[in-house]
């Protein structure tokens, strides 16, 4: 029998929360990712994972899910920056979010595994016990998505939403460290470039999902011109709970190992990276000297600052929540002298906010 959980259902009151997929001209599939939520509300929601099953396919485009409760549910939401005006509401932060302490809902979000076959059998090498423990896949919202009339897909789709249910939401933020860190002893983890050229410790499972005041989006998407949507249903597995606790912290030996491994695959990726990150450094360089009247050294210092450290010097100026660029939403966007030069998707967690940081 499916055991009850609490987590929260969000409702944006500005904007859908859902992604807008349309085709290209050479006939890809062009996604954008669902707007950020700067006022709404928040519920708290008691179900059993296989009822959210049901919950799912007809969620509405303004609503999303939530792994975090907030104490004061139902409650209005708002930017921290908005707290002062609106004292009956919070923010979505982890000041008034947190994972039940008792049965809870656990996610995991995964866009490299071959399917879900391959993403259970690997949290299941790690964590023995989850071979028994109560699961829902959830499919992409670009899944089954066809061209009008047609039957083959536009595109194959790789996401993955894994939910399962543990004994103790309290433990969620360790448990999803420990587990992070033992796919990677297991053979799971990779080194990914970014667009500046940074080196960015990836695994099988998206790491920042063990956040409570997290957004999951899983409402249908808006489909463009020519598209229709056929999904595949949400797949639930009865199980039990699983136990968080029977995935231990790392011993001091793996921990050298796990660096070890981070250390090796940055080595690994490091010559193709350079070029990626040379470039970058250069075209963001050249935009700074020219907006700022600086010399291209100077300019080039503050860019790689920008790209490591999140070090903001001078006049940057910041915008928080839908910024959007030709269509793509992102959480931050730079200006200098009034022309926005970097574009910012923040999806970190469990790191240590400096005074440098705050702006």
């Amino acid at each position: 029998m499916s055991n009850k959980v609490q987590f929260s259902i969000f409702r944006n009151a500005k904007s859908i929360m859902a992604k807008r997929l349309s085709l290209a001209p050479d006939g890809s599939l062009i996604k954008v990712s669902a707007a950020n939520m700067t006022e709404g509300t928040a519920e708290t929601v008691t179900d059993t994972l296989a009822d959210l099953a049901k919950l799912l396919p007809v969620l509405d485009q303004q609503e999303a899910l939530g792994l975090g409760i907030c104490d004061r549910a139902p409650v209005q939401i708002v930017t921290a920056a908005a707290l002062a005006k609106h004292p009956e509401a919070v923010a979505r932060t982890q000041e008034h979010f947190h994972f039940p302490a008792g049965p809870a809902l656990l996610f995991f979000d995964s866009d490299t595994a071959a399917g879900q076959d391959e993403l259970v059998e690997a949290i299941t090498q790690v964590l023995p016990s989850f071979a028994k423990a109560e699961k829902l896949v959830v499919f992409s919202t670009s899944a089954g998505v066809h061209r009008a009339g047609e039957d083959k897909p536009v595109a194959r789709s790789k996401g993955l939403h894994l939910y399962t249910t543990v004994l103790d939401g309290s433990d969620i933020p360790r448990f999803g460290k420990a587990l992070c860190q033992r796919l990677w002893l297991a053979g799971f983890g990779h080194v990914e470039i970014s667009k500046a050229g940074c080196l960015l410790i990836r695994q099988i499972i998206d790491a920042a999902t063990f956040a409570p005041e997290r957004i999951i989006f899983e409402s249908a998407p808006v489909l463009g011109e020519g598209l229709e949507r056929r999904p595949p249903a949400p797949v639930y597995v009865a199980g039990c709970p699983l136990d968080t606790s029977l995935c231990r912290d790392l011993t001091p030996g793996e921990e050298q190992e796990y660096d070890r491994l981070v250390a090796e695959a940055k080595v690994e990726m490091a010559p193709e990276a350079q070029p990626i990150r040379d470039a970058w450094l250069l075209a963001r360089g050249k935009a700074i000297a020219k907006a700022r009247n600086i010399p291209y050294s100077e300019a080039r210092s503050i860019a790689i600052k920008a790209a490591e450290g999140m070090e903001l010097e001078g006049d940057f100026v910041l915008q928080f929540q839908e910024f959007a660029i030709r269509g793509t939403f992102c959480d931050l966007a730079i200006k200098m002298d009034g022309k926005v030069e970097f574009l910012i998707e923040a999806k970190a967690i469990g790191l240590e906010l400096k005074d440098n940081h705050l702006r």
